[in-house]
């Protein structure tokens, strides 16, 4: 069962344990020492972390756990019209068993009772790309490193 909480300051470091799992494959390649690796996912933690403060002042930031274990995390900026998906993030022990696509078909429920769209931005390379495609998620602009997709209620194709 997934359930959400609020992100509090002792969650920092699972936060930015989970933000350095999405990383780490990338970083290692590098052929940097393992402290070094860390060192720098720590820096950039942070540097994303303040980023998100300053663009998003009134985001939610929740820590998703499934089955009473702590398992990522999720950023939303929530607007009348849209619903922007900021972040989310998995450990790898939570990926490829169906959670995010729980937690996203979730968030198409609410987006669909309150007639709201879903954006949200993705590297063309992520392997959630699919994820995002496959849940009705269609590429509304590209711009320098990011993919901007959208999701519209009206357009949905995906049983909910």
């Amino acid at each position: 069962m997934m359930e959400t909480r609020t992100a509090a300051r002792e969650d920092d470091l699972f936060l930015c344990e989970v933000y350095s799992s999405t990383r780490l494959e990338e970083v290692s390649a590098w052929g940097w020492e393992d402290k070094d690796c860390k060192a720098f996912l720590s820096m950039q933690w942070r540097m994303q972390t303040n980023s998100y403060q300053l663009q998003f002042p009134d985001s939610e930031n929740l820590i998703l756990s499934y089955e009473g274990t702590d398992a990522g995390r999720m950023m939303l900026n929530k607007a009348a019209e849209k619903i922007h998906l900021i972040d989310i993030s998995l450990l790898p022990p939570f990926r490829n068993r169906g959670i995010g696509t729980s937690i996203l078909k979730n968030l198409q429920q609410e987006a669909l009772m309150n007639q709201q769209i879903i954006e949200l931005h993705v590297t063309p390379y992520n392997p959630a790309r699919r994820l995002y495609e496959r849940l009705g998620f269609q590429l509304s602009e590209s711009l320098d490193f990011y993919w901007k997709m959208v999701w519209k209620p009206l357009h949905s194709t995906i049983g909910l």
